[in-house]
């Protein structure tokens, strides 16, 4: 099982992620009383409830995010108003393509868009899926080496901007897991009972 812990919503510690090393360990100051796995480092309060409660909902983030774990990767999660990194075209989320490596893990670093509903739980979720995707290869220790990953297993959508089928069925896969647990279970009929006037059999019920 993931260790959680009271993560923190203070973006003093957001990692810069421009090479060198980091700290695993490194904690920021002031706590969100938000538990989610210690591995997954939410830089915004709210966004790391709305995490939580999709993580409660959702078997495939929840695998994602063990997945991360396994492959012995931090990754920061982070907000902004608009994220653009090609300069020009607009998203809900990004995955940056640095990486800052400390002892056996490798640190990422995701941007998604100011929103606190499932569309964001499901924006993380596509965005884990790329960290996966570059964690799975041992090699990928720098942006030149995952601008590589991302070459030969996706395809590009615009300029510096790069998707995989994977991350997109993820990302399907999270919300209609979300928005099943938000219609509950199917209601029961309930049909009315009908006491007639008793016969010499005693009452007939009737049901409709």
């Amino acid at each position: 099982m993931a260790r959680t812990r009271l993560w923190t919503a203070s973006v003093g510690l957001a990692v810069a992620l421009t090479g060198g090393t980091v700290a695993a360990g490194s904690r920021p100051a002031g706590t969100c009383d938000v538990r989610i796995p210690d591995h997954v480092r939410v830089l915004d309060c709210r966004l790391a409830a709305t995490l939580a409660d999709g993580m409660a909902r959702s078997p495939s983030l929840r695998d994602l995010v063990d997945r991360i774990r396994e492959l012995q990767g931090i990754v920061y999660v982070s907000t902004a108003l608009s994220v653009s990194p090609g300069g020009h075209h607009v998203l809900l989320g990004a995955l940056s393509h640095q990486v800052a490596v400390a002892g056996p893990y490798r640190i990422m670093r995701i941007t998604v868009r100011h929103d606190y509903d499932d569309r964001a739980v499901a924006t993380i979720a596509h965005e884990l899926r790329h960290a996966i995707e570059v964690l799975q290869d041992p090699a990928a220790r720098s942006k030149g080496d995952v601008d590589l990953v991302f070459e030969r297993i996706g395809y590009r959508i615009a300029s510096g901007v790069m998707e995989t089928e994977g991350a997109i069925n993820v990302e399907r896969t999270v919300s209609k897991e979300l928005q099943a647990s938000r219609q509950g279970p199917p209601a029961v009929a309930i049909r009315q009972v009908i006491v007639t006037r008793p016969g010499p059999a005693g009452p007939a019920l009737f049901l409709r």
